[in-house]
């Protein structure tokens, strides 16, 4: 933590949201603003890497999921307050720490993400929180996770299995990269087949400065799905050629600004499918999302389907497939 996060809690904590919101877009041009030093900000290319837009556009996106989260943990009776521990994983730039630091202490502020030189970023920029590097046990080839992965994959409560369906996938897809030999026999005696763990992320770019943490190759589907809006005043329905467990691309009958969050329902056959989508990016012809919250037994249903439809995998390039948004924790 650096002097530069703690002074910015201290002095903003008493502003409402509305006037921290404007003080903060006021520094990207000037880094101190009324007597207050911010953090500063690294190019825009590189935060357009990361979150889609650069400067003040990306912040008018993040204060919407901002006030919407802040929503969200008040209406569960644990509002943000200087001491929640609060988590943003895929932290990138530091986008959603700037605005979470104004509620929450930057010690009790925490940042994760798998790029060691954007976290290294962030603290030269003086970004609240504590941020540190991370990866996935499976690309680590972490052996001493084996016994855990195995656990998680064939653990059993009298008739059924213990953990969910997506637990298990992921589990499996990490314990083929630590130990392949000893995967596949418990794969097999788990239930699954190996066909039912081929959407797995994809690892990262070498050459790629920037990278994201869970990364799906994007599926050509073998006919169009149909998605629902839920949450706005005119909800409109989304014809959706290409999708992954990431998110998609679809055309709709209303154009929707990057950064709006959106409610979507997918029926298939017996078979309903409810998330929550931020919208990353939008063209006259399309508009690409994010898939930002779903529910495990949802998740599993929609990989079933990309099973059933998804063709092969499309190539794409490292600026197409390095943009994405974090999640957010809280803890109290």
């Amino acid at each position: 933590m650096t002097g530069v996060s703690a002074d910015v809690h201290a002095r903003v904590r008493g502003l409402s949201d509305e006037e921290f919101f404007s003080m903060l877009l006021r520094s990207v041009d000037a880094r101190v603003v009324q007597g207050t030093t911010f953090p500063s900000f690294p190019d825009d290319q590189l935060q357009a890497n990361f979150v889609g837009s650069s400067g003040k556009d990306a912040l008018n996106e993040a204060y919407n999921f901002w006030r919407v989260l802040k929503s969200k943990t008040s209406a569960l009776g644990r509002p943000l307050g200087e001491t929640s521990n609060v988590l943003d994983f895929g932290c990138g730039w530091g986008r959603y720490l700037r605005f979470l630091n104004k509620d929450t202490r930057a010690d009790h502020l925490h940042g994760v993400d798998v790029n060691p030189e954007i976290v290294a970023l962030c603290k030269r920029l003086g970004v609240a929180g504590n941020v540190k590097a991370i990866e996935a046990l499976g690309r680590l080839r972490a052996s001493a996770a084996n016994p855990v992965l195995q656990t998680i994959l064939a653990a059993r409560q009298v008739w059924r299995w213990q953990y969910p369906s997506e637990l298990r996938v992921a589990a499996g897809q990490a314990l083929l990269r630590i130990d392949p030999v000893v995967a596949m026999g418990k794969i097999s005696a788990a239930g699954f087949e190996k066909r039912d763990l081929v959407l797995e992320p994809i690892d990262p770019e070498t050459n790629s400065s920037v990278i994201r943490q869970r990364r799906y190759a994007r599926l050509k589907l073998s006919r169009n799905l149909t998605l629902m809006t839920t949450n706005l005043r005119e909800n409109f329905r989304l014809t959706v050629p290409e999708l992954n467990l990431g998110g998609g691309i679809g055309a709709g009958e209303r154009h929707l600004a990057p950064g709006t969050l959106i409610g979507l329902k997918l029926t298939q056959g017996v078979r309903t499918i409810k998330a929550q989508a931020i919208v990353r990016g939008a063209r006259p012809q399309a508009m690409a999302f994010e898939f930002v919250d779903m529910e495990l037994e949802d998740r599993a249903r929609l990989r079933k389907i990309l099973l059933e439809l998804g063709g092969l995998p499309q190539a794409s390039n490292v600026a197409s497939r390095t943009r994405r948004r974090g999640r957010i924790a809280v803890l109290k």
